[in-house]
């Protein structure tokens, strides 16, 4: 019966993996990275997981690394990208790129605003130097 509780818990572990990476591919699509980025983005979630399997193997099944383990990893991460992976890219970037371009409209529309009130301030002292210079 431990075997199995522990299969399970390996088959969420891989699930939750690579929903994390799932998620680490969103934000790429949304904001574009360069190579470099992206390859310390890797490193980091890959050092991340290997600690995140390490101490699920010590402390739930006593350091022992079976061959169910690695089942069970494997599995949860083929189900997910089998089954929830496509969809939740397709829907959950479509929503993500909404409100970033929401956000940029806003951010942009301020940056108008800041320049007008610039561009009439800037009028308005090169208008009373004109008056300043005729007196």
């Amino acid at each position: 019966m431990r075997e199995a509780d522990f299969f399970i818990d390996s088959f969420l572990a891989g699930v939750c993996m690579i929903a994390a990476y799932d998620m680490l591919r969103m934000v790429r699509r949304v904001i574009p990275h360069n190579t470099f980025w992206v390859s310390a983005e890797d490193f980091i979630y890959w050092i991340l997981c290997g600690i995140f399997i390490f101490r699920m193997i010590l402390f739930k099944n006593d350091g022992s690394l079976r061959i169910y383990t690695i089942l069970g990893i494997f599995t949860g991460i083929l189900y997910y990208l089998l089954t929830i992976s496509s969809i939740s890219l397709k829907y959950i970037v479509g929503v993500m790129k909404k409100i970033l371009h929401f956000v940029q409209k806003m951010f942009f529309f301020k940056k108008k605003r800041v320049q007008e009130k610039q561009k009439e301030r800037e009028q308005e002292a090169y208008e009373k130097k004109q008056e300043n210079e005729k007196i």
